[in-house]
């Protein structure tokens, strides 16, 4: 069993090889078949990296559309959700990436232009907290 699975990985690297150099031999020019594997290749590995990133965005997301119960509950289910497609539509265009393909869930890149952005844009980061919202009330006690 465990030849058969060495062999067939073998072949399918050897084929992904040979896509690989037949793309470089067509020609390297921007747009070419070897811009769309290298960015089909790309674009699957933020898939599977980035991916845990979907909970936080759809959880920051929907909270600011639709309050913070929604958020804990509808956008957890939802960032999960959009996390393990992510994962699979990575996975396969790493496995696919000699092809080329188009993108095949949108945004291209997962949580383009999202909360991730704005914590490493410092002038935007005032807006994940509202002023006074975290200080301790003595009068409540």
């Amino acid at each position: 069993m465990y030849r058969k699975s060495a062999i067939l990985t073998g072949l399918v690297g050897i084929v992904m090889f040979l896509s690989v150099v037949q793309g470089v031999q067509a020609g390297s020019s921007r747009g070419g078949r070897v811009d769309a594997a290298s960015r089909n290749l790309g674009r699957g590995i933020s898939n599977v990296v980035f991916s845990p990133f979907e909970i936080f965005d759809s959880v920051y997301n929907i909270q600011k559309e639709e309050g913070e119960t929604a958020a804990i509950t509808y956008g957890v289910i939802q960032g999960v959700t959009r996390t393990v497609t992510r994962i699979w539509v990575g996975s396969f265009e790493i496995v696919t990436f000699p092809v080329g393909r188009d993108p095949m869930i949108g945004p291209e890149f997962p949580v383009r232009g999202g909360v991730v952005n704005k914590l490493f844009q410092p002038e935007k980061r005032t807006e994940f907290t509202t002023p006074g919202h975290w200080q301790f009330d003595p009068s409540g006690i």
